[in-house]
């Protein structure tokens, strides 16, 4: 089984710009990783969605 390639530091100022408003799956497709590295990696930085992303992303869902 081989390693995940690592985070470039390119990635990783993507992720720390764009994850408190933007949905996952968007930012998934943005950096080239699964949704889970991308969760993964967010969560250990100690990144937060906003509260007004929070409430955009379920009025979406809510509407789909």
């Amino acid at each position: 089984m081989s390693r995940a390639a690592e985070w470039t530091p390119e990635q990783i100022d993507m992720l720390r710009k764009f994850y408190p408003t933007t949905a996952g799956p968007v930012l998934a497709d943005m950096l080239g990783m699964t949704l889970r590295r991308v969760y993964n990696k967010a969560w250990g930085l100690g990144l937060k969605k906003t509260r007004e992303t929070i409430a955009r992303l379920a009025k979406q869902a809510m509407e789909d």
